[in-house]
């Protein structure tokens, strides 16, 4: 998220960091509408969280959000290991879900603070479409980062 320029603390963006693509409230007013949103480490209005990796980290802030991206060079059978590192803003049951081309390979509920986190899968093509979901139960505000 460190390519494209982002406010002080935190930023709105109608499409999604270089290289994901998202979905979010979209501008029907329905889920937020405002767009995804790329805050900066240790900013006050998200929690004050750090992830101590660059200067920014993505915020899908209600159920149904999402980010993903086509990972390419993959080995028809190999195994991978996916390591990431992820939060929730307040330790309200915010819940986490990643997905390899449709399959859930990770989905848990997240504490407060920063944390690696792995996922394993076989790739069953050349190529595959990794995406990070909020999966949280209702529609309030539950953001994971």
């Amino acid at each position: 998220f460190e390519q494209d320029p982002h406010a002080h603390n935190y930023l709105y963006v109608s499409a999604g960091p270089t290289g994901w693509n998202v979905q979010d409230g979209g501008d029907d007013g329905t889920r937020g509408g405002k767009g995804t949103v790329v805050a900066a480490n240790g900013n006050g209005p998200w929690g004050g969280l750090n992830s101590g990796i660059g200067g920014y980290y993505l915020v899908l802030q209600r159920r149904g959000w999402y980010a993903e991206q086509e990972l390419s060079g993959l080995t028809v059978g190999e195994s991978y290991r996916l390591r990431f590192l992820a939060s929730s803003r307040s330790s309200r049951s915010e819940v986490l879900k990643v997905e390899i081309s449709t399959e859930t390979v990770f989905r848990a509920t997240l504490p407060r603070g920063f944390a690696v986190y792995e996922a394993f899968f076989t790739a069953s093509s050349t190529t595959a479409l990794l995406r990070f979901e909020n999966d949280c139960a209702d529609d309030s505000d539950r953001s994971v980062f």
